[in-house]
């Protein structure tokens, strides 16, 4: 999916029965599900599934086939969460920073489990998934679901020898500080962090 929404071209998987599971259109932003949750769920935890890409045609999609649609977003979204199936991406080490470069749009898309915590976290300043589930006491299962749909979004910044574009960068210590907010305004967040960030 990642690959048609890079090339912006429309096109339809389908699964090892030769069955149209999906017809995506990133150019409309939309993907028309003809599955139900339970089998792309199970076909997103295979590690191999036999999925096979096609360009469209007008009858891909039977007049009878029940459908719903979803923006490409919310499918990625939501089936990178179910890939992770409660593990932690390969992308990512426990103990590694990441960071959200934007908040995702959660009004639109699948609301997981901790989700507006997370993102008010992780949006902030880099924190590894180890912190993560300490300072928020999350269930490590719903924190790597959250960081592989933000992932499948391109919304996660961290660092990979791949990726140098991707790196958490640095901060230098004679670079200029921004304006520092006093200690009784700061939020209790904050000046905890404020405080680990210190140690």
């Amino acid at each position: 999916m990642q690959i048609i929404r890079r090339d912006q071209s429309s096109a339809i998987i389908v699964d090892s029965q030769q069955q149209v599971i999906l017809r995506l259109d990133p150019m409309a932003d939309q993907a028309i599900l003809l599955s139900d949750d339970e089998h792309l769920k199970s076909l997103a935890r295979e590690e191999y599934p036999r999925l096979q890409m096609r360009a469209p045609n007008n009858t891909d999609v039977p007049a009878h086939a029940s459908t719903r649609r979803l923006t490409l977003q919310s499918l990625l979204w939501q089936m990178g969460a179910w890939t992770a199936d409660g593990r932690l991406s390969q992308n990512l080490q426990i103990h590694a920073p990441v960071q959200l470069k934007q908040w995702p749009n959660l009004t639109r898309l699948t609301m997981l489990p901790d989700a507006l915590r997370l993102a008010a976290f992780l949006a902030r300043s880099p924190a590894s998934p180890a912190l993560t589930v300490k300072m928020l006491r999350v269930e490590p299962h719903d924190l790597f679901n959250f960081l592989a749909a933000a992932d499948s979004l391109g919304l996660l910044r961290y660092n990979t020898a791949e990726n140098p574009d991707n790196r958490i960068q640095p901060v230098t210590p004679n670079a200029p500080m921004p304006a520092e907010i006093p200690a009784a305004k700061r939020s209790f967040l904050g000046r905890l962090l404020a405080r680990i960030s210190g140690l």
